[in-house]
């Protein structure tokens, strides 16, 4: 209620489309024979809800994004929100005495936002750095392929600023901010976005083996994305096209 009294003024009657969290939902992508149907994959994964993800699927609502086909292979990913989480936003949207038509991934929301011309072979990063987490999803033009959580962004990166230089959090957040990936702050960043970076080149690496898929470009938004230096420093760690 109070979040609906804060926001309201900014949202139309109607129809809303909420997108969600990465940290909200349950994701896995699972693989079957390409022969197999859309509906019997669906009726699979239901009846063995428990073994893909923590709830009986009587405890939350599914959805599928099916891939395109790769020889005798099916990817398809599988989403998952605990109901009580769906319940929380459908409460938002009678507050705001609008209906809930959809809620969606955040990373969705934010390629359809952010992401341009896709390229005709390989995959764009979507490199999102919050306040909390960044969320590292690949797109297609056949739409996203891959997606995971780090929780380390904007937040770890000034703690990490103030341990090292020995200031208050204040000082930290502004030096950070001010100097990035040059000067005084340029070491300890660098430090602090190596489980990132290594998390990433797994990735990258797992979808050039298993999907022949190369990562082609990186584009980076969020918060965080702003530090001064960073795509420069990006660019140098996986010698990729980087734009914010």
């Amino acid at each position: 209620v109070e979040l609906a009294k804060t926001i309201q003024h900014l949202v139309p009657s109607g129809e809303i489309t909420v997108s969600i969290p990465e940290a909200q939902v349950y994701s896995r992508w699972l693989r079957f024979p390409a022969n197999t149907k859309e509906h019997e994959i669906k009726q699979t994964i239901r009846s063995q809800c428990s073994q893909y993800v923590p709830f009986e699927a009587s405890e939350v609502a599914l959805d599928f994004i099916f891939s395109g086909k790769q020889g005798d292979q099916q990817d398809v990913l599988l989403l998952a929100v605990p109901l009580v989480v769906l319940k929380g936003y459908q409460e938002l949207a009678t507050a705001l005495q609008c209906k809930l038509k959809r809620l969606e991934l955040e990373s969705l929301s934010s390629a359809r936002a952010a992401l341009g011309g896709l390229p005709s072979t390989g995959a764009t990063l979507l490199l999102d750095v919050g306040a909390r987490t960044t969320i590292a999803s690949w797109f297609t033009k056949a739409g996203l392929r891959f997606s995971f959580n780090i929780p380390m962004a904007g937040q770890y990166f000034t703690a990490q600023v103030q341990k090292a230089l020995k200031i208050t959090p204040l000082e930290a957040e502004r030096v950070k901010q001010r100097f990035g990936f040059e000067a005084k702050t340029k070491a300890v960043l660098e430090e602090a976005w190596q489980p990132i970076i290594k998390a990433i080149n797994e990735a990258m690496s797992y979808l050039q083996l298993e999907s022949q898929l190369p990562t082609t470009a990186v584009t980076v938004i969020g918060g965080s994305a702003l530090l001064p230096g960073l795509l420069d420093w990006l660019h140098e760690q996986w010698k990729l096209p980087v734009a914010l």
